[in-house]
């Protein structure tokens, strides 16, 4: 997958994701125009993820049902805000 990556901030922007680099740049200029040549844009290939499976006793575990995930779901009755604020009273004397 290829994305618009910004030279001067070294990150990815416009959460742009295409399948080939023409197609990248396309979207970029039918979302600024002839602004992209003014910056330092270039269509950059999103690097590869890896997943692992926790076979071996250092690989830790750090999804919803660990301790190490995050224990809050967001549901009818409760929003963004509230989830977050539960999250920060709960972590007082942690570094969350």
């Amino acid at each position: 997958m290829w994305g618009i990556y910004n030279i001067f901030k070294k990150e990815f922007q416009f959460g742009i994701r295409e399948p080939s680099e023409r197609k990248a740049l396309e979207k970029l200029f039918n979302r600024i125009g002839k602004d992209a040549y003014k910056w330092r844009f270039e269509a950059k290939e999103y690097p590869k993820t890896k997943t692992v499976h926790c076979r071996r006793k250092y690989d830790v575990y750090i999804g919803r049902p660990s301790k190490w995930g995050n224990p809050f779901f967001i549901g009818e009755d409760q929003g963004k805000m509230l989830l977050t604020s539960m999250k920060n009273t709960s972590c007082q004397g942690w570094i969350c």
